[in-house]
């Protein structure tokens, strides 16, 4: 068996590894880590719109790397292009391409990489039991993924689509009877957040508010690859469930590049080597081969706020007391190592769709006010800092500490 082209694949794995541990982290990636960090957990002390199986996933990492930005970060691009390494050849290669491409906004927190992963992995082994069990994993990283169940429907494999669902409805069934409580988080943040997402973003896109055109980067980037991958295999039944995966998200109200990660299996498998060299070329020539600052080159909005969270979140770290962090930037609370204040971390779209969570962070204020308050880029509230004084200013970010 000839190794070197799985060295290969390796080593280009380690490379958008490497090049990725050495940004700055983003909001999603900060709430997905604030477990690991801070003792916060999902559903407990703050509220996501997300499976919980993102949140077990980077604090295992973090339980084996250890709790360190970097590592974690390191050890995440790995695992996330194994799948292409075991399936080696042209196919493995295309796949890591596609799933740490920074035009899918690859380096920024986001819950398709491993189910893209399973996806490739069930396609791949055709084998009914095993690639069954990887679409039912998939679809728990990302509930959006139900119609990824059209993979064994259409290949016939009835006994374990049964067994399948049997098993995720007993679990299911297990939590809603012994565990109320997290069933009750489970459907608030799978359901009724979600929900109220959809709607705002459908209200933002009537009135022609730029949100619903920001992120269409990654569609322009995904689309030649999507028409050549159909050219070569123009099979409706093996479409079917990526197409109806973005039939969701478009009722979703938005298309971001990181939701376009989903379609790196489907893409991979049936691109052909000539259009895989042009994939690779196109990708790394428009990137620099991902040198330089990676934030300024495909998402610069974020980058000066994501820098100011780390000096904020440091200035505060071992400081005794409690935190508000008024501003999108969860990352302060990540460099801090401080849990939300409140059972709700000021997260975009969550926060604005979350007033149950609200009533709950005002008793707790009315309880007791946290001891420091921050406010930075995106702050939801203003803060009336009757109580507090001014202790530390940055850029636009500021630090208030209670009298």
């Amino acid at each position: 068996m000839n190794l070197l082209p799985y060295l290969g694949l390796l080593l280009l794995a380690v490379y958008y590894a490497w090049r990725y541990s050495k940004i700055s982290i983003d909001p999603d990636w900060s709430i997905f880590n604030l477990p690991a960090f801070t003792g916060a957990w999902y559903g407990r002390d703050f509220v996501d719109c997300k499976s919980p199986l993102i949140y077990f996933w980077y604090y295992g990492i973090a339980k084996v790397v250890g709790v360190n930005i970097k590592r974690i970060k390191f050890a995440h691009h790995i695992l996330i292009s194994i799948p292409g390494i075991i399936v080696g050849g042209w196919v493995g290669l295309a796949f890591i391409v596609l799933i740490n491409s920074g035009w899918l906004f690859a380096f920024h927190g986001n819950v398709g990489q491993q189910p893209a992963g399973m996806l490739l992995l069930a396609l791949s082994w055709h084998d009914p039991w095993l690639s069954t069990a990887m679409v039912f994993l998939a679809i728990a990283f990302e509930p959006k993924l139900i119609v990824s169940l059209f993979i064994p429907i259409l290949a016939g494999w009835w006994l374990p689509l049964i067994v399948g669902a049997a098993i995720s409805l007993g679990i299911a069934g297990a939590i809603w009877k012994f565990y109320p409580t997290v069933w009750g988080w489970l459907v608030e943040a799978n359901l009724v957040i979600t929900k109220r997402m959809a709607s705002l973003r459908w209200k933002a896109i009537k009135n022609n508010h730029e949100y619903s055109y920001a992120y269409m980067s990654g569609a322009l980037y995904c689309l030649p690859w999507v028409i050549l991958a159909i050219y070569t295999n123009p099979s409706w039944q093996y479409w079917l469930p990526a197409f109806a995966y973005l039939v969701l998200i478009v009722i979703g109200g938005v298309i971001y590049p990181n939701h376009l990660l989903i379609l790196s299996p489907w893409i991979a498998l049936v691109l052909p080597w000539q259009g895989i060299v042009a994939l690779l070329i196109t990708d790394w020539t428009t990137s620099l081969a991902y040198t330089g600052n990676i934030w300024k080159k495909f998402y610069p909005s974020l980058e000066s706020g994501n820098a100011e969270a780390q000096i904020v979140g440091e200035y505060l770290k071992g400081k005794k007391g409690t935190l508000w962090a008024n501003t999108l930037h969860t990352g302060v609370l990540i460099h801090a190592c401080k849990p939300p204040f409140g059972g709700i971390a000021e997260q975009i779209e969550i926060r604005e769709n979350a007033p149950e969570r609200r009533k709950l962070f005002k008793e707790a204020w009315n309880k007791k006010p946290p001891d420091w308050v921050t406010v930075g880029p995106g702050e939801l509230f203003h803060f009336n800092s009757n109580g507090y004084y001014l202790y530390y200013e940055t850029g636009k970010s500021k630090i208030y500490r209670r009298l």
